[in-house]
């Protein structure tokens, strides 16, 4: 009489592992997926880099020609800083030192810096397009602390089950024994 309920037993306990176990391996699954995706978010940021301080400086020289007018020959020079402008092109580096053809094709230099905008747009836009990859990571944001407490939590609740599942079985076992004793 004992065995069936100590199968029963031992059935509830195998069907809360069971049930269980799926869980344990999915969050495994998750951290092995969050693994292996960060590898591939570092290398995109580099590129990125690069291409965006060329385009901001460019962006700046279209409001400082407005000024030069103003100013004979000093401004011209401080607004177009040879470093950004060889960042980006070569040809740019030649029209700063004769000033008068700057002052004659002001049209030519403000040219350059919208395409050099529309440029920056295209990485900006890159760039959101990249911002938006990275957001379905922290979907599965979960550390790996946070991950052995729900470990830890699963083997807590399969033991409960299993403590319930024995403690059923003696008190049957008991109330049987109290029959038999009262009836002899």
């Amino acid at each position: 009489m004992e065995s069936p309920l100590w199968t029963l037993g031992l059935v509830i306990f195998g069907f809360a592992i069971s049930i269980c176990a799926p869980l344990v391996v999915s969050q495994l699954e998750k951290e092995v997926d969050t693994t292996s995706s960060q590898p591939f978010e570092p290398p995109p940021p580099p590129p990125l880099s690069p291409p965006p301080p060329s385009p901001p400086p460019p962006s700046p020289p279209p409001p400082s020609p407005t000024p030069p007018p103003r100013s004979s020959t000093p401004p011209p020079p401080s607004p177009t800083p040879p470093p950004p402008l060889p960042l980006s092109p070569t040809p740019p580096s030649p029209p700063p030192p004769p000033p008068d053809q700057l002052r004659k094709n002001e049209s030519t230099i403000l040219s350059p810096p919208p395409v050099h905008s529309s440029h920056s747009d295209d990485p900006n836009y890159n760039d959101n397009r990249r911002k938006l990859r990275p957001p379905p990571p922290p979907e599965h944001d979960i550390n790996i602390g946070k991950k052995i407490g729900m470990l830890f939590v699963g083997i807590a609740v399969i033991m409960q089950i299993g403590v319930v599942g024995f403690l059923v079985f003696k008190r049957r076992q008991l109330l049987r024994n109290d029959r038999y004793e009262t009836y002899t």
